[in-house]
């Protein structure tokens, strides 16, 4: 926490998109697009 507030540390994201799935609010807007391991095999 940070000012009272929640924020990821992006050198630690690794851009799986679980934290964007699984807050309740909504509040998470990825600045990069991401993709899963399985998808990334194929693009």
């Amino acid at each position: 926490m940070e000012d009272g507030k929640a924020y990821i540390d992006e050198s630690l994201c690794v851009g799986c998109g679980e934290c964007v799935e699984i807050c309740p609010f909504k509040a998470i807007i990825p600045s990069k697009p991401w993709t899963t391991e399985y998808e990334s095999l194929w693009w």
